[in-house]
This record gives structure tokens, C-alpha cells and sequence, in this order.
């Protein structure tokens, strides 16, 4: 009993007949599942396009063949624009296989091939096939546990999906939109940007490679790596937060296989917790993902019923009331009541809170045969006080030492500890930027050698440009964005971000252009010293959205003219990165990271410079020829950021400061 899964125009006829000549298989093509049950046969190849949960392939030996997704998507979109006719466009078929909403064009090629790379036992590549097929053959062979009948001379008899030259088919842009949807899986299987195919495929995710029959590095001695994990239980998901998930999900990848040749463990509240065992709850479980999730399903039916049954200025004026009412008082008192319900659980049950619980257990805990303790934030030290180990401490930022008006003194005194610490335990560090190292080390005269930079990471699957109009539109109402254009901005609202001159730019380009009709969107959850900002929110034209969800950004990022985001000072400014994966163009205070990292992809402004920022937010908004310049050179940009590069570069470091 064997399944061979595939995406249309991937290889499926040509692994078929393989099966029969070779293997002397007869095949069957499966297309939809009627509910009978399956009466398998002997010898037989059962073949689909569809979803691995789609067919009855439950215990039974499962083949997988990728194809470079453009040529496959491609030869997809062609094939469906010969069978339609004049009725749709190139485009108009190619942006909805890109979002495959419902499960249509077989889940998208991302997802299609996400599944069946977990589902099969063995992936073949059809251009390694092309190149070396009586390797590949010898592969299935093996897998199979069967004799293989015959070698064919050559597969130029063979049927072959179609030659799509995808080069000519796609246009600039959307040969980005795809690579923005689908390159994480295609730089997997060595698919690249520019064209080419990679032979010696090398990655991180160590069971693709495997199934794919890559040698993998079977070093005998699995280096043990402990990464403080306290920041996972914050409920603020805050840029530290952030950082650790995304690097944790990237490192997970890594965990799946026996053979890896790291041993990943997090510390979480005193207590060690293996990765591996963490990653199949925190990041495999279908329960974790917030796509379109199901109660904005149903919001979004209401709304589509409430225009349905009243006028249009009716439909107005109650929109405004219902979201409020649904999303905004809905939700919050369960929250509340959730959050009440926990604190007097643990006070009747005379629990510790983390903090106890953390500095009590740590003591019990013997950690000495870990090669390597990485710590995500200086402020987390205590922990640690009295061990002797390797560490490896990442710095975010120095805004303690740069900007102390923008903090607490109890916040700058706990920083200065934990840095003092570390630097006294002759400990290395990871930047996230070379002006974050630069920082580091002049202000604690640290060697520059000791300090290795890895740039963050936008998540790619979060990010990226949105084409469902549907899910644009309800997002927008969600959080009472009206339907008109809009610049907006993103961050926690606090002195640091400069919000307030954000504003005052933009009310003079109200002032400066009348004839404008333009929003300014900020979102993002209250911070600290607001008060000043609280006496602009009933301006006109700015509308604050409080704190939005990460699943929702890209629906923003996506339908704003441009992003703001014109801060003092940030240790690498995640929130442009974002906007420039969803194609916006960015506008960035022209200091710190942020001119490091985004000069020559949008536009600089000093942000002490209101007249300078209210002059490139005209320049976005007025200038289509420019703007549309950046839309793409953001885009473009964006592909040089990637957790999966993020976590290949700090297994690097690790494997620097864990030499034998």
C-alpha cells in the first residue's frame, strides 16, 4: 500500500510510470474522498493531488515529489486559464492560488507542500530525478522494500508535467507576491530567489533533509544547549518575547530527528523542559493557529447580514456600534474574568509566583553539563548568580545607558546589573544589530571580538502582502478603521517611539495640503508616561486602535499607504521590517539600527524634525511613482530576513563557543 502525494504539475505522471516500469506497479488515481472505504491492492501506487488529510492513506507508506513551486504553480494557473476561458485573468487566477482560501488550488502550494513534507516517508525532488533518475529510483527502492525490474535507458518516454517557463509568465512583482507566500518551504528544498537550484541542499530542518536522502552531520558528541525561556510565560507579547518564539520555532526544526546533533532544553520557571517536547505542543498543534480565525468568521457574516437587511447610511452608522459592541466590550470582560479567576486560583491553592518559584528551583538544579546557556535578556541573571558555565547573553538594546529618560530607575538599575554580571562571567554576546555592538561595546569597553551580530526576522508566514479583500475589509472594521487611506503607525505608546511628533508631522501635512483626505492609524497598547498622548486622541483624521493582534497586522501593514515609524533609537526596529514583508513602504527615524538596516529601501526623517516628517509623509503620499519604487524595493528587501537564517547564524555562534 503505497500513496504518492503531489502538487499539480509537479512529476506525479512521471513517478508513475517509474511505479509501472520499473517497480511493475499498477496505479490508481485518487480525486476525491466519497467516504467509501479504500480497498487496497497489492503492488499498487495510489496517486492525488489532493491534501494528505483528504485521502484514506492512513498506516500506509506515504512518496512525496516537489517541483520548484513557480513551475508548478504556474503550469496550475495555466492550465486553469485554459479551462476557463476569457473569464479570468492570469492574475486574477495566480492571486487566489497564492491565498487558496477554503482549501482551494489544493491548499496552495506552501501548505500543500508543508503537509505532505510531514505526511510522506520519502520526498523525491523531480529535478533530481531529471539529473540522477536511477539514484532516485535505488531511493524509492530501498524505502519500498522492493526489487526494482528493470532500469529504463532514459525517461524521455516517460510523461513529464508541463515545461512552464515560469520566467516569462510572472512578472516582477508577482514573482515577489510569490516568493513572499511560499519561500520559506522553497529555500528548504533549495529552490532560490534568482532561479537557480541548489544540489547540495543544506537547512536546519533536519527531517526534510532526511527524507530527501541528504547525509546529515552525525557528530558523536550532541552538543547540550540551555536557553532561558521565563520571558514565554509574560503576557505581554513584547519584542524580547517575540524575538525568544521565533527563535525557539526556527530552533525547533533542529529537535524532530534522533540524529541532531544539538540537544536543546529551555528553562522555564526553575524547571528544565526539553524543546522538543515544548515544540510539539507550543508549535505543531493545530490549536495555535490564528488564521482568520472562527469568531471573525462569524463577525464577518453578521456584517455581511446587517448590510444585507438596512440602508446603506443605516449600515453606517450601526457599523460603528456593533463592532464596539461585539469585538471591543465582547471580548475584554472574558479576559478579565479569565486573569480574576487565575490570580485567586493561585492564591487558594498557595502558589509561588514565578519569580519565588524560579530563584527557589534553579538552586536544586545541577547544570554543568550544558555546553552552552544562552540568555535572551541581561535582566534575567539572577537565576545564574551562583553558576559557572558557558554563556551566551543576547543584547536587544542599551536604551538603559542611551536614553535613561525613557525608563524607570528601577529598569535601568536591574539592566546594569545584569550586564555587570555577565560582563564579570567573561560571557560572549549576540547582537541583533551592528549598531546594537557598536553600542555595547562603548559603553562597557567590551572586546569587540566577544560580541557576534544576528539580525532578527519578520515571520514570514505572518508577514506578507495580503490579497484577500474579504479578510482586509473585516479586518479594517475590526478595529474601526474607516474606509479611506490611511498612514499608520505601530508600537507600544511610550516617549521612546515618538508618537507625539509622528502626530505633529502629520497634522502639518493637513495643514500644508487641505485637499488631502487622509487618516493616520496608530495601534498598539498603552506604555508608559501616555499622558500627553491621551489629550490628542480626539483629533481629527487619527485614530488610536489599542493593541492588535499579531494575526491581524498583516491586513493593516497591507491596506495603509505607508508606515511610520520615526523612533529615537531601537536595537534593530522590528515593526518596519514587518510593514516592508507586506510591501509598504516605511519611513524610519534616520539613527540607530534603523539607518543600518532600512537606508535605500524607504524614506529617512530625524525624528527631532517634525517639518522633515511631515515633508516624506507628503512625499508617500503624493509621489505614486516613488511610492510604488519603494513598494518593491521593500518587498525585495525583506527577503534578506529570515528566522530560519536568524537560527542557522546562532547555531553558528554556538558551535564557535562549544569547540571541543
Amino acid at each position: 500500500m503505497v500513496w504518492l502525494g503531489a502538487y499539480p504539475q509537479s512529476g506525479r505522471e512521471l513517478v508513475e510510470d517509474i511505479f509501472t516500469d520499473c517497480f511493475g506497479f499498477s496505479v490508481r488515481h485518487f480525486t476525491k474522498n466519497t467516504g467509501e472505504r479504500l480497498k487496497y491492492e497489492d503492488n499498487t501506487l495510489y496517486t492525488t493531488n489532493n491534501l494528505p488529510d483528504e485521502v484514506p492513506a492512513h498506516g500506509t507508506k506515504k512518496i512525496f515529489i516537489v517541483r520548484d513551486g513557480r513551475s508548478a504553480n504556474t503550469g496550475l494557473v495555466l492550465n486553469a486559464l485554459s479551462n476557463l476561458g476569457s473569464k479570468k485573468t492570469f492574475d486574477d487566477i495566480f492571486y487566489e492560488s497564492l491565498v487558496a482560501s477554503n482549501r482551494s488550488y489544493f491548499g496552495g502550494w506552501k501548505e500543500h507542500t508543508k503537509q505532505w513534507s510531514k505526511e510522506s516517508g520519502i520526498i523525491l525532488r523531480y529535478e533530481d530525478l531529471i539529473k540522477d533518475f536511477k539514484k532516485e529510483i535505488d531511493r524509492l527502492a530501498e524505502y519500498l522494500e522492493v526489487e526494482i525490474k528493470k532500469y529504463p535507458e532514459t525517461l524521455n518516454d516517460y510523461r513529464h508535467p508541463k515545461e512552464t517557463d515560469w520566467q516569462n509568465h510572472l512578472t516582477e512583482y508577482n514573482h515577489d507576491l510569490f516568493w513572499a507566500y511560499n519561500r520559506e518551504f522553497m529555500e528548504k528544498f533549495g529552490y532560490e530567489y534568482n532561479g537557480e537550484l541548489r544540489d547540495q541542499i543544506t537547512g536546519i530542518d533536519y527531517d526534510i533533509l532526511q527524507k530527501l536522502g541528504v547525509s546529515q552531520n552525525t557528530s558523536h558528541h550532541q552538543k547540550a544547549i540551555l536557553i532561558e525561556s521565563n520571558k514565554l510565560l509574560m503576557h505581554q507579547n513584547d519584542g524580547v518575547k517575540r524575538y525568544l518564539i521565533e527563535l525557539l520555532k526556527a530552533l525547533y526544526q533542529t529537535q524532530k530527528t534522533e540524529n541532531s546533533p544539538w540537544k536543546i532544553d529551555l528553562l522555564i520557571t526553575g524547571k528544565v523542559v526539553s524543546l522538543r517536547e515544548y515544540g510539539k505542543t507550543a508549535f505543531d498543534s493545530e490549536k495555535r493557529k490564528n488564521n482568520f480565525n472562527k469568531l471573525s468568521k462569524i463577525l464577518f457574516k453578521l456584517n455581511n447580514g446587517l448590510r444585507a437587511v438596512v440602508s446603506d447610511k443605516k449600515y453606517d452608522s450601526i457599523k460603528g456600534l456593533y463592532k464596539k459592541g461585539v469585538v471591543k466590550i465582547g471580548l475584554k470582560p472574558f479576559k478579565n474574568i479569565a486573569r480574576v479567576i487565575y490570580v485567586i486560583d493561585r492564591a487558594l491553592k498557595g502558589k509561588k509566583t514565578a519569580k519565588d518559584n524560579y530563584t527557589s528551583n534553579i538552586v536544586n538544579l545541577d547544570l554543568s553539563h550544558y555546553d552552552l546557556i544562552h540568555v535572551p535578556l541581561p535582566q534575567h541573571y539572577e537565576p545564574f548568580k551562583n553558576t559557572s558555565s558557558n554563556f551566551l547573553l543576547t543584547v536587544h538594546d542599551l536604551t538603559h545607558k542611551k536614553l535613561k529618560n525613557y525608563h524607570t530607575r528601577r529598569n535601568i538599575q536591574l539592566a546594569e546589573k545584569g550586564f555587570n554580571h555577565f560582563i564579570e562571567k567573561e560571557t560572549k554576546f549576540l547582537s541583533i544589530s551592528n549598531s546594537t555592538k557598536k553600542d555595547l561595546t562603548d559603553q562597557y569597553d567590551i572586546d569587540p571580538q566577544r560580541v557576534h551580530t544576528v539580525y532578527e526576522a519578520a515571520n514570514n508566514d505572518a508577514f506578507k502582502p495580503e490579497l484577500n479583500s474579504n479578510k482586509l475589509e473585516f479586518i479594517s472594521g475590526k478595529y474601526n478603521i474607516p474606509d479611506k487611506p490611511f498612514l499608520f503607525t505601530l508600537s507600544t505608546l511610550e516617549p521612546r517611539k515618538n508618537l507625539i511628533n509622528t502626530i505633529k508631522a502629520f497634522e502639518l501635512l493637513l495643514k500644508n495640503h487641505p485637499q488631502l483626505d487622509i487618516n493616520l492609524v496608530i495601534g498598539g497598547r498603552k506604555g508608559w508616561k501616555v499622558k500627553e498622548l491621551s489629550n490628542l486622541k480626539n483629533l481629527s483624521n487619527i485614530y488610536f486602535t489599542g493593541f492588535i493582534d499579531e494575526g491581524d497586522l498583516s491586513s493593516i501593514y497591507s491596506r495603509a499607504l505607508g508606515f511610520c515609524y520615526i523612533s529615537f533609537y531601537e536595537g534593530f526596529g522590528l515593526p518596519p521590517l514587518e510593514a516592508m514583508s507586506c510591501g509598504v513602504p516605511v519611513i524610519f527615524g534616520n539613527n540607530s539600527s534603523m539607518k543600518e538596516l532600512y537606508t535605500g529601501y524607504g524614506l529617512a526623517a530625524d525624528p527631532s524634525n517634525v517639518e522633515e516628517i511631515s515633508e516624506k509623509m507628503y512625499e508617500l503620499v503624493e509621489n505614486n511613482q516613488k511610492t510604488n519604487e519603494l513598494k518593491l524595493k521593500s518587498l525585495k528587501r525583506s527577503f534578506d530576513f529570515s528566522w530560519s537564517k536568524t537560527a542557522i547564524e546562532t547555531l553558528s555562534v554556538y558551535d564557535k563557543l562549544t569547540v571541543e
